[in-house]
């Protein structure tokens, strides 16, 4: 507790404050939630009665395989890794990133199930690949948030190591000079 509050005195005595760790961003709860559902919602998926023609159904076996793996091995890891560093631009823009190309797959297999199936898991899977759109566009507002918070904190400081410091007090203590004598 002490040294918690010593910390945060050294803060404020530097000028940081707590403005950096008040204005965290959210770690985007939506996109585990969006991210959990998808991959239900593709591997509850039959595209057998969907009637797709053969050139529709390699591109259903290429696409569905590899956005499953992604979606069980890496979309984890990259949001646990934000979700613990939130302020970490690197981990958003790689979540971001890989996010991307999921949704634009799942947006494809997606489209395929809704074009050629009326049945509760097509429609399930066109939901899931809304709400993996609706995450991944709250998470790059809260990508550009961050950059702007990070922006203004650095000008911050720039400005704050650029202005002049006042003079050092030089005090000089003679050892040459006679001992004072107590009152």
């Amino acid at each position: 507790m002490r040294v918690s509050i010593c910390f945060l005195g050294i803060l404020s005595w530097l000028g940081l404050g707590l403005s950096g760790w008040a204005q965290r961003p959210a770690a985007a709860p939506g996109l585990n939630n969006a991210v959990r559902e998808l991959n239900q919602a593709l591997v509850r998926a039959q595209p057998r009665p969907w009637r797709l023609n053969r050139r529709q159904t390699r591109e259903y076996s290429s696409a569905a395989p590899a956005l499953e793996r992604n979606l069980q091995q890496a979309a984890p890891a990259l949001l646990l890794k934000y979700q613990h560093q939130p302020e970490n631009l690197a981990a958003a823009f790689r979540l971001y990133r890989d996010l991307q190309a999921v949704a634009q797959v799942a947006d494809r297999v997606a489209r395929l199930a809704g074009r050629h199936s009326r049945r509760p898991s097509a429609r399930k899977l066109l939901r899931a690949d809304a709400d993996l759109r609706a995450g991944l566009s709250a998470l790059g507002d809260s990508i550009q948030k961050l950059a702007l918070r990070q922006q203004a904190e650095l000008t911050r400081l720039q400005t704050l190591a650029a202005r002049p410091r006042p003079p050092r007090r030089l005090v000089i203590h003679n050892a040459n000079q006679p001992a004072r004598k107590p009152h």
